[in-house]
C-alpha cells in the first residue's frame, strides 16, 4: 500500500497577495488619517496662537487707554490737547509721565524758563506749561540742567509757585499695511511690532468721549472681530457726571 504524500499546510500565493492587499489598504487609510489629524491639529493649534496673540495685542493698548490723559487735565480742558485722538488711521494717545515747576517767574515773549526736577525734559518733547487760569503747549529746543530754551517764545505770563508744566507723552498705535503689522510708536522713537498678520485696525470714542474701543481682524480669520471696550477714566472724571 502506497504511502500518501505529506499535506502542506499554508497560504496559496493569491492568499498571500490578497492579506498584503489588505494590509497595504489599512496601513494608507491609517496614514491618511493621521494626516487629516495632524493637519487638524496644526490649523487648531494656529487658531489659537493667532488668537492669544490678538488678545495680548489689545491687553497692551488697553493699558495706553487707560493712561490716556493722566496728568493732563489743565491743558485738556484749556483745549490745547486730546487725550485720546484718532487721526489718518493712527490711534495717538497722550499723558503726562512727569511734572515740572518754575524756579522763577516765566513772562511772555521768553524763549527759556527755568525748571525744577527737568532731569528729563529733553530736545524736541512736547510740554505743557499752565495755570488755574491759562495754558500752552511748547516744545523744547535745547535743555542745560533746569534751564529749558524753546522754540517759541511764551505767550502768557506764568507765575513760579501757581504754575505746572507736564512732560507728555505720545503713544501712536498705527497698522502698517505693507508689512500688515500693527505698531506701536512712543513720542518720535522707533515704531516696534505689536502684532503680525493684521488686516484691519480701527479705534474711537464713543458716548461723548466716555468709552474708547478699538479692533482689529487678522488676515488669517478676516471674518473674525477682536475688540476692546474701556472707560478711559482720565478723560471721564474731567467730564464729570
Amino acid at each position: 500500500m502506497k504511502a500518501r504524500p505529506p499535506v502542506i499546510t499554508g497560504f496559496s500565493l493569491i492568499e498571500s497577495l490578497l492579506a498584503l492587499t489588505f494590509f497595504l489598504l489599512i496601513i494608507l487609510s491609517s496614514i491618511e488619517f493621521f494626516g487629516s489629524a495632524r493637519t487638524l491639529f496644526f490649523k487648531l493649534r494656529d487658531s489659537q496662537l493667532d488668537r492669544e496673540s490678538a488678545l495680548a495685542a489689545l491687553e497692551k493698548l488697553k493699558g495706553d487707554l487707560l493712561l490716556a490723559g493722566q496728568g493732563l487735565l489743565p491743558p485738556i480742558r484749556f483745549g490745547l490737547l486730546e487725550g485720546i485722538g484718532f487721526e489718518d488711521g493712527t490711534l495717538i494717545l497722550k499723558n503726562a509721565v512727569t511734572t515740572g515747576v518754575l524756579s522763577e517767574d516765566a513772562r511772555a515773549g521768553q524763549t527759556s524758563m527755568d525748571v525744577e526736577n527737568a532731569e528729563d525734559f529733553g530736545p524736541g518733547r512736547s510740554i505743557y506749561l499752565s495755570d488755574k487760569d491759562k495754558g500752552e503747549s511748547l516744545v523744547i529746543a535745547a535743555a542745560d540742567g533746569h534751564d529749558l530754551t524753546l522754540t517759541s517764545p511764551l505767550a502768557f505770563d506764568y507765575i513760579k509757585g501757581e504754575s505746572s508744566i507736564a512732560l507728555v507723552q505720545t503713544i501712536s498705535y498705527y497698522l502698517d499695511m505693507e508689512r500688515s503689522t500693527l505698531r506701536r510708536r512712543v513720542n518720535a522713537g522707533i515704531s516696534q511690532p505689536v502684532l503680525e498678520g493684521v488686516q484691519s485696525f480701527s479705534a474711537g470714542l464713543a458716548g461723548g468721549g466716555r468709552l474708547a474701543a478699538a479692533g482689529l481682524r487678522l488676515r488669517s480669520k478676516p471674518e473674525k472681530p477682536y475688540e476692546i471696550a474701556v472707560v478711559p477714566k482720565n478723560l471721564v472724571l474731567m467730564k464729570g457726571p
